[in-house]
């Protein structure tokens, strides 16, 4: 079976010393909203600690796609189908059965560490553009109802890998996952997610299956963990475009395997596989098996002392509702992670590893912790040691907060947040060139403002951000909290243009926006494009776009 190289500069995560009711209209909008879609742990006393950049082992300093066979070799995130040879010739897929090769790539992997992959199994890719648009709800973006954009899910049992891979579990027996290492097939895979599902989950049953009862035909995927009633409620794994195997620190991991009722309720036991493809209508007849390698353990209770989770803050399902107001060198929108979602975590998440989304137009994505105020439930602004004041965790400048859309990878991290804090992403774009506004959605051409954490130790809340102009998410795609009191007021969304008299905005000026640059809302931005005609040639006044 043909299979992707495997890249060979993975991150490793390494242990610090320590210190002291949904309707009809709301699935047709999930459809609509298909998205994107982990080090050292913090120090006990959480002190925040600065995202940065991880030296990677053997690594010449070229960034690359997961799965790329030559680091010379030139793929275009912006446009996936650009290269027009088959994916075999950009990327060697039998390398990925060397093992060797993997064991090599991470040197810490220990040695009765076994893979088990998870991985799509397409023999031919369909003729995408022959399916139709009727199959879609209406409103989806035209990159799906066209069939250039695909999203595929398969289910599996893990304890059913487990069992069959060479060193693996017995029957009922559990894993511990050390280490993922990514799979993806070509460079159209947008994003891979992979899906926790629980005993009589609708989707996990669903997508046992690629295809519907002709064999030829793929079904319809909405992202399990972001709909309401599918029996899922979070990923293990998030992969997107440039990310590298990750190594987890050592005594942090993730159970796989297991039986039902064995008292073990975070082990992972089913899992739905959720591949995005850009550019699918170019992929007919070729071959796919896009996926994650899991690196697990038997000794479970050992390497997954403490158990590893994943939290999605921000814009979680690119729901946003301001536009981007088009030809703006630095438009910066701010969304909150707010007390009253944190207030209901059980334990502090200890945040060892931080992965960031968006798309081709974000050039920096900002990410700052704050405990409010104990009497007024605010958040003080500044930069500094204080522990009620907001706290930068991704480095406010261009070298540390850039953003790019093909180096989407988990980087090291090292802060807490605990019951009570808040959380404040801040998406910075540059929307120069653009001929119309730039609305939020799942589309690569559209926008997103997602941060991806892991921590330890695992909780039950997948998603914390923007859900409506009433509720924020809270838990998974089920839980809510309710905008009202201090989160309503402090904790909201805001837009903005910056400028500064036509000029670029300086680099200080991007940390401190006072200095002699305006501001104004996205809002009126965008309405200055709108150009009100007195009289059409019927003698109507008409309200036109530039």
């Amino acid at each position: 079976r043909p299979r992707a190289v495997m890249p060979r500069h993975p991150v490793e995560m390494r242990v610090a010393s320590r210190r002291s009711a949904y309707t009809t209209r709301f699935r047709a909008l999930l459809f609509a909203l298909l998205a994107v879609g982990l080090a050292v742990p913090a120090r006990a006393g959480g002190s925040p600690g600065v995202l940065r950049e991880v030296s990677l082992e053997g690594s010449n300093g070229t960034p690359r796609r997961a799965g790329a066979s030559d680091p010379g070799v030139a793929v275009s995130p912006t446009s996936p189908t650009s290269d027009t040879s088959p994916p075999s010739a950009t990327y060697d897929m039998s390398k990925q059965n060397d093992l060797d090769l993997s064991r090599a790539s991470m040197p810490t992997l220990p040695q009765d560490a076994v893979p088990v992959d998870v991985r799509m199994e397409v023999a031919s890719f369909p003729d995408t553009t022959a399916l139709g648009p009727a199959r879609h709800a209406p409103g989806v973006h035209e990159e799906f109802r066209s069939g250039k954009t695909l999203v595929w899910c398969k289910s599996f049992l893990l304890s059913d890998l487990l069992t069959s891979a060479d060193g693996g579990a017995g029957p009922g027996e559990k894993m511990s996952v050390v280490a993922v290492e990514p799979l993806p097939g070509s460079p159209n895979v947008h994003h891979m997610h992979l899906h926790v599902c629980d005993q009589g989950s609708s989707a996990f049953s669903k997508h046992a299956s690629l295809f519907e009862v002709d064999e030829k035909t793929p079904k319809t995927c909405l992202p399990p963990s972001w709909t309401p009633g599918s029996g899922c409620h979070g990923t293990a794994w998030t992969f997107l475009p440039g990310q590298e195997p990750v190594r987890f620190p050592e005594g942090v991991g993730f159970t796989v395997g297991g039986e039902d009722g064995d008292g073990d309720d975070l082990a992972v036991r089913r899992v739905v596989l959720e591949v995005h493809y850009d550019g699918a209508d170019s992929l007919a007849g070729r071959a796919d098996f896009s996926g994650l390698r899991l690196w697990a353990t038997q000794d479970w209770q050992k390497d997954a002392k403490q158990r590893v989770g994943l939290l999605s803050v921000a814009d979680p399902f690119a729901r946003l509702p301001q536009n981007l107001p088009k030809g703006q060198k630095d438009v910066r929108y701010t969304t909150h992670c707010p007390p009253g979602c944190t207030s209901t975590f059980a334990k502090p998440m200890r945040v060892f590893a931080s992965m960031t989304h968006a798309h081709l137009r974000a050039k920096h994505v900002l990410t700052s912790v704050g405990t409010p105020d104990e009497h007024t439930g605010v958040v003080s602004e500044g930069d500094g040691p204080s522990t009620s004041g907001w706290r930068v965790v991704v480095a406010a400048s261009d070298s540390a907060g850039a953003f790019s859309h093909d180096r989407q990878k988990f980087e090291p991290a090292e802060f807490v947040v605990n019951p009570g804090d808040a959380l404040r992403t801040e998406c910075r774009y540059d929307t120069r060139g653009a001929d119309h506004s730039i609305p939020f959605g799942p589309a690569t051409s559209q926008e997103m403002c997602m941060q991806v954490f892991l921590y330890y130790p695992k909780q039950r809340e997948f998603l914390c951000g923007y859900y409506d102009e009433t509720r924020f998410w809270c838990g998974d795609a089920e839980g809510f909290v309710e905008r009202q009191g201090t989160d309503a007021a402090a904790f909201g969304e805001t837009c903005e243009v910056l400028s500064s008299g036509g000029d670029d905005v300086s680099d200080e000026n991007r940390q401190s926006p006072t200095a002699g640059v305006r501001s104004e809302s996205c809002a009126e931005a965008e309405a200055r494009d709108a150009v009100v005609s007195e009289k059409n040639a019927h003698g109507e006044g008409v309200v036109m776009r530039r």
